[in-house]
C-alpha cells in the first residue's frame, strides 16, 4: 500500500460510513504515516504536530456530540 495507502482507505471509508449506515461523519480527519515508528515505550504520539492533529479531531468530535445533544427533538 506505501506511505498513502491508509489516507486512501480513510476516506473511502469515511465514504461507506456516511452513506451506508447514514452516520454523521465529521469533516476533521487525520491519517498517521507509519504508525509503528511513531509512539514511544508509553504510548504516546513523538511528533508534536501529530498530537495536534489528534487533538484537532478529538475537539471537533466533542464539539460535534455537544450540538447534536444540545439540539431541539422533535
Amino acid at each position: 500500500p506505501g506511505l498513502l495507502g491508509g489516507l486512501r482507505s480513510l476516506n473511502a471509508f469515511r465514504a461507506f460510513l456516511q452513506m451506508a449506515p447514514a452516520m454523521l461523519v465529521v469533516p476533521e480527519q487525520f491519517a498517521l504515516s507509519q504508525a509503528g515508528k511513531a509512539f514511544d515505550e508509553a504510548g504516546a504520539l513523538l511528533d508534536d504536530k501529530h498530537r495536534q492533529a489528534v487533538q484537532r479531531v478529538v475537539r471537533a468530535t466533542l464539539r460535534m456530540a455537544a450540538a447534536l445533544r444540545d439540539a431541539p427533538t422533535g
